[in-house]
């Protein structure tokens, strides 16, 4: 049996193709190690558990009454905690709670006869050294999946992890390490998963729902990330667009949600990233992710406010030149408020082939998960 492990949304997203692909000839079990976040309710999980996957939460193995006690204390009230006390217990624990699990882990790993365990790389690296110390023991191999693609300019990626890993799977050619790294065993150059044509049909269809929403309004969806630098800006640019009566937008958030939602002041979301961009006419956002390369594959309109944030001039996924870059305010409010559907349709949006598979990986999208798969296999 094959072993991923997630504790963050973004992981989950990240591995479920690669499950899906490998649970159609493999035994694949699935384990949340998020305290707070259920995913069994998630579309996503569900359509893997009807494809054979086994799916386990935390609560399912782990009998410690210690992280019960915390899982407690994190879920009371703001108004009960002082937050600034919350937030320092808390980016203490998440490095460290896997010590309180560990044992169970190891057990795990022994009942279930686990041939790999893969976890990406948003996972902490003090919990991640915990369990490459716990799988090195066994002889497991350790097998450390990127959360997204390269998205800026990197003089040299961080390597932190490599030392506690049996194998990195890189969805595209690395920038930043050298020649020798790139051709050793080690790394696996594969295509990334997440955005391959099969994987995206696929989300079409968990996703089939259709969203209403007035014809006759634009349609703006935003990803946007609490916390950054740019993001209050962001929020004020928003609040102008919807006083346009034309317009109505929608916001998704991209937090990382190792914290229980009930101490963020976020969540407006509505829909998932692959809702959003099925509703919207139009995508906007002010910092570079992943998720744009989803949005070029799909032809939307892109907007980039370059003024609010300066990683955006630095960004790669951002020099395709069919993405609407503005550097001023109002440039960008001129757009909107000119906004043809019927020239938008004569004039719709392609991008690239070429350009999105410097991110994809240079392979036939429709093999990427393949290679996945037969990958794992030789692990039999």
């Amino acid at each position: 049996m094959h072993l991923f492990l997630v504790d963050q949304y973004i992981a989950l997203d990240t591995i479920s193709p690669i499950i899906y692909s490998l649970a159609k000839r493999e035994k694949v079990s699935l384990y949340n190690l998020n305290l707070f976040y259920n995913f069994k309710n998630e579309k996503v999980v569900k359509f893997l558990i009807k494809n054979n996957v086994l799916y386990h939460e935390l609560s399912d193995f782990s009998k410690s009454n210690l992280i019960r006690i915390i899982k407690i204390f994190f879920l009371l009230p703001k108004c009960i905690i002082c937050l600034k006390i919350f937030n320092i217990f808390h980016k203490f624990f998440y490095k460290y709670y896997f010590i309180f699990i560990l044992n169970e882990i190891e057990d795990l790993l022994i009942k279930k006869k686990i041939k790999t365990l893969t976890v990406v790389d948003d996972l902490h690296i003090k919990n991640l050294s915990l369990i490459s110390f716990v799988c090195k023991k066994l002889d497991i191999p350790i097998i450390l999946v990127p959360s997204g693609i390269n998205t800026i300019k990197l003089q040299k990626l961080n390597d932190r992890y490599f030392y506690l890993i049996d194998y990195f799977l890189s969805p595209n050619y690395l920038r930043g390490f050298s020649k020798s790294l790139l051709r050793s065993i080690f790394v696996k150059t594969l295509g990334s998963p997440r955005y391959s044509d099969e994987w995206l049909s696929i989300l079409e269809k968990i996703y089939s729902k259709k969203i209403l929403g007035d014809k006759k309004k634009i349609k703006i969806g935003f990803f946007l990330r609490i916390g950054s630098p740019e993001n209050e800006k962001f929020l004020l640019l928003i609040k102008k667009l919807k006083k346009i009566k034309t317009v109505k937008c929608e916001i998704r958030d991209k937090p990382r949600d190792s914290r229980p939602s009930i101490c963020g002041k976020f969540y407006y979301n509505k829909m998932n990233s692959t809702e959003l961009i099925k509703w919207a006419d139009i995508i906007m956002t002010a910092r570079p992710s992943s998720i744009i390369l989803e949005v070029i594959k799909k032809n939307k309109i892109i907007i980039v406010p370059t003024y609010l944030n300066p990683l955006t001039k630095d960004a790669l996924i951002f020099k395709c030149r069919k993405i609407l870059k503005y550097d001023k305010e109002d440039l960008l409010l001129n757009f909107v408020n000119n906004f043809s559907f019927n020239e938008s349709k004569k004039n719709k949006t392609k991008y690239s082939k070429n350009f999105v598979k410097k991110f994809a990986g240079s392979f036939n999208s429709k093999s990427i998960l393949e290679n996945y798969s037969n990958f794992y296999r030789k692990f039999n």
